[in-house]
């Protein structure tokens, strides 16, 4: 009884060892898990919030920092969660390191760089979220070896490329796996079909390949799916129709091919979304889609879907979204649509549709959105519809007949409105505006304010333009070309400050353009062309540096070309053609650097070409003809490699053809007529595609030049030719066109016919001149009868 209290002594020292011991290794282990993050927070170059910077302090605790949580046994790091604070860094392997770690989510950041491999030793590690970052290179294989209790993973949007790692099927009770928005490549694997517990399989909008993996039927708890933007190929998988729990299929955007299962909604019954769209689908839409009585959305666009549209459609009693457009269903349009009364956009546009729209489907006051253009539907529109909600409607390219749709001056929330080519006709509501046929009253200022697009084009409207039209300020595009228009262009129209297109091409508008035009900041096309504008272009217009086409032709305006134009760096089409504007070229058009067409034919230009034009390098077209514009052609013209046409005819060029147009190997049209230019034809490059009429009317291309000796008051270059024409065409012409060849007398002959017509052509009187129409015609029949005789001459050749 003595050794009693001894023992009790020697008992309370060694549990008190023991738990000493057990705390030193639970600091220890916590040490660890501090030196892992402050790795981490090492490794973060910005923190806007600066609450890892202020928070993670050596001095505190771990397990009082942000965003981390420890276990209330060991005292360890069991979750790391520093989403949303838009941090930008790396992720050091330190993380490894944090052994009790069971969650793990750094979403929606800004850091880059690889996945350690590391990351392999949270063998705890249940959700893994680093979805919205900047991550990117290979998804090492080795990671998923030993995480065995992960449940989610989430690595989407943002940039891993390679394969995706077979050895994802260790992770045997994984259940969200969200892969989309990378680069990843090859084949899906197959052996996540073995991972029969997935509930959510996201591996959309990458670059997978192939076919898809049949082993995908196995997921028989698989609730949505999504494979779409891929570059996936073959059919769609019998067993994938099989999965009853599935509510979400997407599998568009890639190029699967075959035809949907007659029975596809026979084991379906979750179904809720089904989007095969952009693929190559055939055969007709099943009977059974019907069948799926949950579904909201569907989508079947961009295939090549035949036959009727099922009548069984009418049973998607909560279908919201339904898009058959870009096929080539035929038949009429069921009555049973008409059903659909949760339906908000309904799109069958561009497929062989006939017959009316029922009426029906004019009564859905869901709708938003309703799309048939481009079928071939007729009869006449209801007068009356039930269509509150309606935004966009496009009717276009049918035959509709009949009265104007008057039901529209009811939809006060439209934006978009498309019914060209059709046959309505009478009186356009006043509420909306015009009779056809007629003019724009003021009343269409009382449009929906909710407009962007206004296409009322070819309608052979007249009259002004009424000053109301700056109410609608929401509108983005605005159609009235190819009318008859008069009056002036609306000075106010600058309160349209949202207009992108502006196009009145085409009418009988007069009077200036108005500086108020320059006011219109996001304007991106304006085509003013075809009308009877006159005074000069408004220099202000340089400021619109978001226009890509500014077309002013064939109007009246006069003055020069403003030098502030060469401050629409992104200009793309610049067309002044036919006006009277004078004075030289500005040398800032070497400023339109991405321009691909300037026509400015047709003109009074005077001066040189200025030589900064070669900076030009995108340009395909540029015509210049019809000026007179003088000086030689300059050498940079060798750097407009993309050219495709280029006319400098009828000016007072004069000087070499330089060599340097040897460069231009896109070149199908040239024209260099009617100028003074002399040298010899180039003979290499594009230019042997070249008949010598499209050098027609210049000094001299025999080797002469018009201030040679030879030439006095009595004799001229054009006489000397004349004159030589009457002994031999070998005395004017370069010996490079002519060689001495069995075809040599019909290439003298052809030859001589040419340079007599240029006579005719250039004669001192203008009204002793042949006009061009007539010179035309003669040089077409010289040409047939030079390939006729060729022809022949071929056919004489040839062996018996």
């Amino acid at each position: 009884m003595e050794k009693l209290p001894s023992l009790c002594v020697f008992l309370a020292l060694l549990v008190h060892c023991l738990t000493l011991s057990f705390v030193d290794a639970g600091v220890t282990k916590i040490s660890t898990d501090k030196q892992a993050l402050l790795a981490l927070k090492a490794r973060i170059s910005h923190d806007p919030s600066k609450l890892l910077g202020s928070n993670w302090s050596t001095s505190s605790s771990v397990c009082e920092w942000i965003g981390i949580r420890c276990g209330f046994r060991h005292h360890r790091v069991t979750a790391l969660n520093i989403s949303h604070l838009g941090l930008t860094g790396t992720l050091p392997p330190q993380l490894g390191n944090l052994s009790f770690l069971a969650t793990i989510d750094i979403k929606n950041n800004n850091f880059y760089g690889s996945l350690p491999e590391e990351l392999a030793q949270l063998r705890r590690l249940k959700y893994l979220s680093f979805s919205y970052n900047r991550l990117s290179g290979e998804l090492p294989a080795s990671i998923f070896d030993n995480l065995t209790d992960l449940q989610s993973v989430y690595l989407d949007e943002n940039m891993f490329q390679g394969r995706i790692p077979s050895t994802l099927s260790k992770c045997q009770i994984l259940q969200y796996l969200y892969l989309s928005f990378n680069y990843f490549t090859g084949a899906i694997p197959k052996e996540i079909g073995n991972l029969t517990q997935l509930k959510w399989v996201y591996l959309g909008s990458n670059k997978l390949q192939g076919e898809i993996s049949k082993e995908l039927g196995n997921l028989a708890e698989v609730e949505r799916l999504s494979l779409g933007n891929n570059s996936l190929i073959g059919t769609i998988p019998s067993l994938l129709f099989n999965l009853s729990s599935l509510i979400y299929m997407d599998l568009s955007n890639n190029s699967l091919i075959g035809s949907l299962p007659d029975n596809m909604c026979q084991y379906l019954p979750n179904l809720e979304g089904f989007y095969v769209g952009h693929n190559q689908l055939t055969g007709p839409i099943p009977n059974s889609l019907g069948q799926c009585t949950m579904l909201r959305f569907v989508s079947l666009e961009m295939n090549k879907f035949t036959e009727h549209i099922p009548r069984e459609i009418g049973n998607l009693t909560l279908i919201n979204y339904l898009y058959l457009g870009s096929n080539k269903l035929k038949g009429g349009i069921p009555y049973e649509i008409g059903n659909l009364r949760n339906l908000e956009i309904l799109q069958l546009e561009f497929n062989s549709l006939v017959g009316p729209v029922p009426a029906t489907v004019f009564n859905i006051s869901t709708m938003t959105i309703l799309s048939v253009l481009g079928n071939e539907l007729t009869g006449i529109l209801p007068s009356t519809a039930e269509l509150p909600n309606l935004e966009m409607l496009y009717l276009a390219h049918n035959n509709f007949s009949g009265p104007f749709p008057s039901f529209i001056t009811n939809a006060s929330k439209l934006s978009v409105l498309n019914l060209g080519l059709n046959s309505f006709s009478g009186i356009i509501p006043s509420a909306i505006g015009n009779p056809l046929n007629s003019i724009l009253p003021s009343s269409i200022g009382n449009l929906s304010l909710s407009l962007e697009s206004l296409y009322m084009n070819e309608c052979n409207i007249s009259g002004n333009i009424p000053k109301e039209i700056n109410n609608l300020n929401n509108l983005i595009d605005l159609h009235l070309e190819d009318n008859e228009l008069i009056g002036s262009v609306p000075v106010m129209i600058n309160a349209l400050h949202k207009l992108q297109g502006l196009y009145l091409q085409n009418n009988k508008l007069e009077g200036s353009i108005p500086d108020n035009l320059c006011h219109l900041n996001s304007l991106v096309e304006l085509q003013l062309d075809g009308n009877k504008l006159s005074g000069s272009i408004p220099p202000c217009l340089g400021n619109l540096t978001t226009l890509r086409r500014l077309s002013l032709g064939f109007n009246m305006l006069t003055s020069v070309i403003p030098s502030t134009l060469g401050k629409l760096k992104d200009i793309l089409y610049l067309n002044l053609s036919s006006n009277s504007l004078n004075a030289s070229l500005p040398s800032d058009i070497g400023n339109l650097k991405v321009a691909i067409n300037i026509d400015l034919s047709r003109n009074l230009l005077l001066g040189d070409i200025p030589p900064t034009i070669g900076s030009l390098r995108n340009l395909q077209y540029l015509s210049l003809g019809y000026n007179k514009l003088q000086g030689s052609v300059p050498e940079s013209f060798g750097y407009l490699i993309s050219l495709e046409f280029l006319d400098l005819s009828s000016n007072n060029l004069s000087g070499v053809i330089p060599k340097s147009l040897e460069a231009l190997l896109y070149l199908k049209y040239l024209n260099l007529s009617f100028n003074q230019l002399r040298g010899e034809i180039p003979t290499r490059g594009c230019f042997a595609n070249f008949s010598a009429e499209s050098f027609m009317g210049n000094l001299a291309l025999c080797g002469k030049k018009p201030n040679d000796e030879i030439f006095t008051e009595e004799m001229s270059l054009r006489s000397w030719v004349g004159d030589s024409l009457c002994e031999t065409v070998m005395k004017v012409v370069d010996t490079n066109l002519l060689r001495d060849d069995e075809q040599f007398s019909k290439k003298e002959e052809c030859v001589s016919s040419i340079l007599s017509l240029a006579m005719e052509c250039t004669r001192e009187s203008p009204e002793e001149r042949i006009n061009i129409k007539e010179a035309v015609s003669r040089l077409l029949k010289i040409r047939v009868k030079f390939l006729a005789n060729e022809a022949m001459a071929r056919r004489r050749r040839q062996p018996n």
